[in-house]
């Protein structure tokens, strides 16, 4: 039997002025896959989607009484980081409607932006959903947790 791949472990720090942290969490593999299951009804995409995550955490925050979210995800490798947006890209599209531009997606009642970063070697992808309204400018930073 092969050695168990553990998560990396993710930790937010302190959103920017304007803005403060009402819940965090992470979905995890299984749960992000269940998350593109229902909203592409497509199992194999789902799947691929979900395949190589390498751990999460998000944010709800309240940024000047207005809702938003901000949602990291650590990937084994570029590719999966990349399949990863595309299907996020998809999902978006199917429950927001709207326009889906490479890293800035926009529906009549939502938005999001995508952005690659690589912390220590280690693929991340964050998304910040917002109301079309509201630019959260100063999301809270993430560092890889010690092991």
């Amino acid at each position: 039997m092969g050695t168990r791949d553990s998560p990396t472990r993710l930790e937010l720090g302190s959103p920017g002025a304007g803005t403060r942290t009402i819940f965090t969490s992470d979905l995890g593999e299984l749960e992000l896959r269940i998350y593109f299951e229902e909203h592409l009804d497509d199992r194999a995409e789902a799947a691929r989607a979900a395949a190589g995550w390498d751990g999460d955490v998000y944010a709800l925050l309240d940024h000047d009484g207005r809702l938003a979210l901000v949602w990291y995800t650590a990937w084994d490798g570029d590719g999966e980081a990349e399949e990863f947006i595309a299907s996020y890209r998809r999902v978006f599209a199917a429950r927001f409607g709207g326009r889906a531009g490479t890293r800035i997606l926009e529906a009549p009642d939502r938005r999001a932006r995508i952005e690659r970063a690589d912390i220590r070697g280690i693929p991340v992808v964050r998304i910040v959903e917002t109301p079309p309204d509201v630019e959260v400018d100063d999301p809270p930073p993430v560092r890889l947790a010690d092991r």
